[in-house]
């Protein structure tokens, strides 16, 4: 695992968690789990089909040019990835793919990195939103996060979720875009992970 970040030292004054030669990451820029000769993400068995979209659509169910090769917005790694919204118009978009838990895990996470770009220019309002939720086999939702276009940035960022709480059960990872008729809003999400302990 190789960790990108801005590092400065700082005194002791306390801190829990302090690094004894006061070394400190702020801002975490990337993260890369798969470098050159490097252990890839364990997967204790639950594997995600087609994890970073290269095979297209194949293990994902999506609405309608989701799945792209677009480089008008570049994937995280390869040449493909998922694009929820950028429509700028109302328009909805979801991705999801069913995973089960194993109930002998002791802990268990959804990652993925995802990159947020948009033409709003408001720094207040959230118009254009990502939910990322969990769907159980009795058709409950639990929201595991939301963002919006107030969270724009340059590049993409690794999320992380407890799926912990899932376990022993078939479950369905999406996320679901929703975007106003305004200026457009695009997040654009690659290489997922289901980690397990």
């Amino acid at each position: 695992m190789r960790v990108t970040a801005v590092g400065f030292f700082d005194r002791d004054h306390g801190q829990t968690g302090r690094a004894p030669n006061g070394l400190e990451l702020h801002p975490v820029l990337d993260i890369e789990f798969n470098q050159a000769g490097s252990t890839p993400f364990p997967t204790a068995g639950v594997a995600l089909q087609n994890p970073g979209f290269e095979s297209g659509n194949t293990g994902w169910t999506t609405t309608e040019g989701v799945i792209s090769t677009d480089q008008n917005q570049p994937a995280r790694t390869g040449t493909v990835k998922a694009w929820l919204g950028g429509y700028g118009e109302t328009h909805t978009d979801r991705l999801s793919q069913s995973v089960t838990i194993p109930s002998t895990a002791t802990a268990a996470s959804l990652v993925f990195f995802l990159h947020i770009t948009t033409e709003e220019q408001t720094t207040s309002q959230a118009f254009d939103k990502l939910t990322v939720q969990v769907r159980r086999s009795n058709g409950s939702i639990t929201k595991l996060g939301t963002f919006s276009n107030l969270q724009k940035d340059s590049a993409y960022s690794l999320k992380s979720y407890d799926l912990t709480p899932f376990r022993g059960q078939t479950v369905q990872i999406q996320l679901v875009a929703v975007e106003d008729n305004g200026s457009m809003t695009s997040f654009i999400a690659d290489d997922f992970a289901i980690l397990i302990e």
